[in-house]
């Protein structure tokens, strides 16, 4: 894994980095998450544990757009009734 310089942007996320995607998650709520299924698993490299940020933000956008669903779907249901 070769460094980065400031301008250059990893694209592997540390714990830390993926914490404050998150808006400051607690530990204990995102080894929950991890050990649900709910949050992307990392990768192993030796005795770290990194995201691709490829992956995070798939999935963010994945999480963005089922509560832009669900909120579309609220709204019509109140047109509706």
């Amino acid at each position: 894994m070769s460094k980065t310089t400031s301008n250059e942007v990893s694209k592997y996320m540390t714990f830390t980095d993926f914490q404050a995607r998150l808006a400051g998650a607690s530990k204990s709520w995102m080894y929950a998450r991890l050990a649900a299924g709910e949050i992307p698993p990392p990768v192993r490299f030796g005795g770290r544990a990194l995201w691709l940020r490829s992956v995070i933000e798939a999935w963010e956008s994945q999480i963005e757009a089922e509560q832009l669903a669900k909120l579309e779907s609220t709204q019509a249901d109140r047109v509706m009734a």
